[in-house]
């Protein structure tokens, strides 16, 4: 049996010390990240305070109203540029859509140039796969909060969604609709660049 040194264990103790010095450690802590912060917060400040207005400019582009009619060769492109991944609402692998796509692109085309000229989706398409994924493997797996939905869409639907993207891309870096310091959502754009952007000023 251990010995009682004024009421506690010497584990007790020990254990006391530990929790003391956690304390303290993260109380120093908490004093340098805000102390940080302060100053970042000031520099920021000041530099709004001296940093001229912005300068907007009339953008007179020719409207983009419709979409271009895509052909078999763009889908059949998109098909065999594809990651091996489908959904289980898919009725084919896509390895062996890969395969027969010269078969099949001209009928995919049809479908989606039908949705592009009529400006609309088909409601399947708008039909997902929805896992629930667990936010961290520490978490309780029993509380609903703790996941994350993730949804699934079907393979034809994300290749409608590809060649939108593709003309309206297309269309706002053709006329410079984009502010050149934009990295989010752009290609070989990245948090990198936005950085680098930062640090050169």
């Amino acid at each position: 049996m251990t010995a009682s040194l004024d009421g506690y264990t010497k584990e007790n103790r020990e254990q006391n010390l530990i929790v003391r010095i956690g304390k303290s450690e993260a109380e120093v802590t908490n004093k340098i990240l805000r102390s940080r912060y302060c100053t970042v917060e000031a520099n920021y400040r000041q530099t709004r305070s001296i940093a001229p207005r912005p300068q907007f400019r009339d953008v007179n582009v020719t409207q983009l109203s419709s979409f271009d009619p895509v052909t078999p060769a763009d889908v059949s492109k998109l098909i065999h540029d594809a990651p091996n991944k489908q959904s289980w609402l898919d009725p084919l692998p896509l390895w062996l859509l890969k395969e027969c796509s010269y078969l099949l692109s001209p009928f995919l085309t049809a479908l989606c140039n039908t949705s592009l000229r009529n400006g609309t989706v088909p409601a399947s398409f708008k039909t997902a796969v929805v896992t629930p994924l667990i936010k961290k493997s520490s978490m309780d797996v029993n509380t609903l909060q703790n996941y994350r939905p993730i949804s699934n869409l079907s393979f034809v639907s994300k290749l409608l969604e590809s060649l939108v993207s593709t003309q309206l891309q297309l269309h706002v870096d053709t006329h410079f609709l984009l502010p050149p310091n934009q990295s989010a959502y752009r290609r070989g754009h990245s948090t990198e660049t936005a950085l680098g952007v930062l640090r050169s000023h």
